[in-house]
């Protein structure tokens, strides 16, 4: 069974985002995941404030169906 694999040449269809364009505010990603792993990258480097910060803002625009949960998590660095 061969599989097929189609190549997008950018040059003509502009409207194509490349990989390393930063999506726009509107676009729906499961950031919370990506932001979680990086708070919890500052708080092992001892950057705990900005770790705080992540979790502070996690749970106020990006991901408030669990803002409890990373309430708790901004907590837990001060233990």
């Amino acid at each position: 069974m061969e599989t097929s694999v189609t190549v997008v040449d950018k040059s003509k269809d502009p409207d194509l985002p490349l990989p390393t364009d930063p999506p726009t505010g509107d676009t729906p990603l499961p950031i919370s995941h990506a932001l979680e792993y990086l708070a919890d990258a500052l708080a092992e480097q001892g950057k705990t404030a900005e770790a705080g910060a992540v979790f502070e803002k996690l749970g106020q625009s990006h991901d408030r169906m669990r803002a409890g949960y990373w309430e708790f998590r901004k907590r837990q660095l001060v233990a």
